[in-house]
């Protein structure tokens, strides 16, 4: 593998590899990245659908369930917005030339934005959740 002087500091850092995917890992790419995809866009609807309700709930007064819904809401839009761009990054190994590698780290880092983010929001959600069925029961 050649080296290439980092410009900022001058030290050497090996060249990014031009591994080609072959055709058939190329079909796979492809379908996994339109699922990918699919589910992305999936998730930003709800997430529209749960801001929709949220706002709904702040109209009939029950501000609580605005919150939580408005959660949930955050969740399904941030989810989606970076399962669309892992998506986009897998269909960018499939089209591109010279950059597959490239382009798969970016997909697993949009990938391992996303379930971060998954398990600190629905650890959050299931927290305003539990206080939000225990509180009116606690208040009796």
């Amino acid at each position: 593998m050649d080296s290439t002087p980092e410009p900022s500091t001058g030290k050497t850092r090996p060249q990014a590899s031009r591994y080609e995917f072959r055709d058939a890992e190329n079909q796979v790419l492809g379908d996994l990245s339109r699922r990918i995809s699919s589910m992305g866009v999936f998730s930003l609807l709800l997430g529209a659908t749960a801001g929709v309700l949220s706002g709904l709930q702040v109209a009939r007064g029950t501000i609580g369930w605005a919150i939580l819904i408005s959660a949930f809401a955050f969740y399904f839009l941030l989810s989606g917005f970076w399962t669309v761009r892992a998506g986009r990054a897998f269909r960018s190994i499939v089209v591109s030339t010279g950059r597959d590698i490239r382009h798969l780290m970016e997909a697993l880092e949009q990938l391992n934005r996303l379930y971060r983010l998954k398990l600190l929001l629905l650890i959050v959600c299931l927290a305003a959740l539990f206080a939000m069925l225990v509180a009116p029961t606690a208040a009796r």
